[in-house]
């Protein structure tokens, strides 16, 4: 493996210089959405026959140079290619394509993904402030998308803004970025008391606590917990130490209690946050089809 694949699977590739490549003759990367250490995601326009025809996402991993990682990347498209449903991003096509850049040449992987225009966090703070309807909206949409998962044994690990994107097109919210296991992976004010306290594996429940958090921040512009300090955070979490007030908004009060439930048993399921929302609106999941 030469030295700039190796800076690719080490995340260090400015992914700025693959602007203007094109994937199998037929995805021209028009423009950088997001990039992490692990994969970039560009704006792309689909070409058939030389012409134009659709707008897309493409998703691109550096090949790992570790054969236990790659499997773990197969796994990921493979994961997006299988999950289809409206409320998630799923993968349409997934391949592996062969770049040459400065007289080298790294592998990739590339999915093709739905267009979507922006993700939660930037809707919260260009809004400052949403809506009672826009929460519902948005908590329906993501319940829906965990009430799949949750019924194949799947926990999503990594539920929080970011993960939380638009589709103008299709007028529905979607959860992107489906976890591969059950360890905690995602920002700390959404991990579950338990994962920090309990010895095995995170479940669907984990998700629940995250949707809780995610809708109490929605609601109030804060997270529930009096500490400032990350040790603190970690502190209060792990001790279901929580500063809510004494009342919220209905079905919000409800919802929110139910799925910060500090026993797993108690806590809610994606059913029950849809069914809340059902008892509120009085039809079967209204907000969004």
């Amino acid at each position: 493996m030469n030295s700039y694949c190796d800076a690719v699977s080490a995340g260090t590739l400015l992914y700025d210089f693959l602007i203007g490549e094109t994937i199998e003759n037929k995805y021209f990367l028009e423009e950088l959405i997001a990039e992490d250490h692990s994969s970039a995601l560009y704006s792309a326009t689909v070409f058939l026959q030389s012409q134009p025809i659709a707008t897309r996402a493409i998703k691109l991993m550096p090949v790992h140079t570790y054969p236990g990682q790659e499997r773990i990347q197969l796994k990921e498209l493979q994961m997006g290619l299988s999950l289809q449903h409206p409320n998630l991003i799923s993968y349409n096509t997934i391949g592996k394509y062969s770049l040459s850049l400065h007289n080298y040449c790294c592998d990739f992987y590339y999915a093709d993904i739905p267009f979507t225009d922006y993700d939660l966090q930037d809707h919260f703070e260009y809004n400052h402030t949403l809506d009672r309807q826009d929460i519902l909206t948005i908590i329906t949409d993501v319940a829906k998308a965990l009430e799949f998962l949750h019924k194949k044994s799947l926990t999503h690990g990594n539920l929080q803004p970011e993960n939380i994107r638009w589709c103008e097109q299709e007028q529905i919210w979607k959860v992107a970025h489906v976890g591969l296991d059950d360890d905690p992976s995602g920002m700390l004010v959404y991990l579950a008391p338990e994962a920090f306290t309990r010895c095995q594996k995170l479940g669907p429940k984990a998700d629940i606590w995250a949707l809780g958090i995610l809708t109490y921040l929605l609601l109030t512009g804060e997270v529930p917990y009096g500490a400032t300090t990350e040790v603190g955070v970690i502190d209060d979490i792990s001790h279901c130490r929580l500063t809510l007030p004494e009342i919220l908004p209905a079905p919000f009060d409800a919802l929110i209690r139910g799925c910060l439930a500090e026993n797993i048993q108690d806590r809610w399921t994606a059913q029950e946050v849809l069914a809340a929302v059902e008892h509120q609106a009085g039809s079967a999941y209204p907000i969004s089809a």
